[in-house]
């Protein structure tokens, strides 16, 4: 099996928590609380557990692995929400959870050297200006971007307008979009924004309900994410 990232991630995140989850304390019989079950959480897990203390692990996301999490359910197709591949593999750590894994890592073909300094640019970019910028230096140095690249410059429009409005994740739930949020007063603008059709629901979520006119596709849902989020860009 050959592997990348976005694969990988997700067989290192179980691989790397189960030890350590596994030996979660019962209730009042804890030494160290460890709160959030990313990266630097299931590493510090893992060295308390060796060292034979007890110990509960906190994580407030639907998932493990912090940042390195590859989505699938907002549009449809899988895409990563944060880091996408191992770098300087002879020191990085979760390289070496490889030989226990099974998988086999390679090295990225000539080729993607390119794409790999795309999602460098893209991860380090904090405002919309700068990925409009971005986006326009592609075009002109190699023409209309491939679909895949357009993809990526979507989703990190996406996740800088979700930093925009402190939302903390969107995933689809039936027929709603759901917004976790972060602040209680930006939830209520964003809803005022899109006139009542993103709605708050309780404390941490802001329900969009699709319409039966509402196009469901990949391309039709990050056009609705772009209408409610920046609507005065939208078009």
């Amino acid at each position: 099996m050959t592997l990348n990232r976005r694969n990988f991630i997700a067989a290192s995140a179980a691989l790397a928590s189960a030890p350590a989850l596994g030996a979660v304390s019962a209730p009042g019989e804890t030494d160290v609380a460890i709160v959030g079950a990313g990266a630097a959480g299931i590493a510090a897990a893992r060295k308390v557990a060796a060292a034979g203390r007890r110990f509960v692990l906190i994580e407030a996301n639907d998932h493990v692995g912090g940042r390195c999490v590859t989505d699938t359910r907002i549009f449809g197709v899988p895409f990563d929400r944060g880091a996408h591949w191992l770098h300087m593999p002879d020191i990085n750590p979760v390289a070496k959870l490889v030989s226990r894994s099974g998988l086999d890592l390679y090295p990225a073909p000539p080729g993607q050297k390119l794409r790999i300094e795309v999602y460098r640019r893209l991860a380090r970019l904090r405002d919309l200006k700068k990925l409009d910028d971005f986006r326009q230096e592609l075009r002109d140095r190699y023409g209309p971007p491939p679909e895949a690249v357009e993809w990526l410059l979507r989703t990190t429009e996406i996740r800088l307008l979700c930093v925009r409005w402190q939302i903390a994740s969107i995933r689809r739930l039936a027929n709603d979009l759901v917004f976790t949020y972060r602040n209680a007063d930006r939830a209520k603008q964003l809803s005022a924004q899109s006139r009542g059709r993103a709605k708050v629901v309780d404390e941490k979520s802001i329900y969009l309900r699709l319409k039966s006119e509402d196009d469901d596709s990949p391309e039709g849902l990050y056009r609705l994410l772009r209408g409610v989020l920046n609507p005065q860009q939208n078009g």
